[in-house]
């Protein structure tokens, strides 16, 4: 997967939860980052995990493991 490097501005309280390292860590920072535009319906579960180069299953568990359900609720 192609990396790009981005600066965004955060309060300084954020920075060390922002900033992290590791696979796992990046991987779920950037699951969250992308989470927004799932709820919403701008992408779908697969795109998600098209873009983060994992299967839309491991995604979806690791939104699981989170709390965060892969079914809504009516």
């Amino acid at each position: 997967m192609t990396m790009k490097q981005i600066e965004i501005n955060v309060p300084e309280a954020v920075v060390p939860y922002a900033n992290v390292e590791g696979d796992r860590a990046v991987l779920l920072r950037n699951a969250m980052l992308l989470y927004p535009y799932i709820k919403n319906d701008t992408i779908s579960y697969g795109r998600a995990a098209e873009m983060l180069d994992i299967p839309k299953m491991e995604l979806i568990e690791l939104y699981g493991s989170l709390g965060i359900a892969y079914f809504k609720v009516a």
